[in-house]
């Protein structure tokens, strides 16, 4: 209704393995112990994504034009 319309070639699936989806849970229950791994965390979950993209992803980022 507001005139927006969703970009497919915007769009971006975060978390798509089994591999980061576990690294996110894992960061997400105690995040300050794990905070000084997080580069390693994000480095490990970004290769795993691209590598065995084998879920649907567990965040949806979405790109709109009006």
């Amino acid at each position: 209704d507001a005139g927006f319309r969703d970009d497919a070639e915007g769009s971006v699936h975060l978390f798509r393995s089994k591999i980061a989806a576990s690294l996110r849970q894992t960061f997400i229950r105690r995040p300050r112990r794990w905070l000084p791994l997080f580069p390693l965390f994000y480095l490990t979950t970004r290769v795993a994504d691209r590598v065995f993209d084998d879920t649907h992803g567990q965040i949806i980022v979405v790109s709109a034009v009006r």
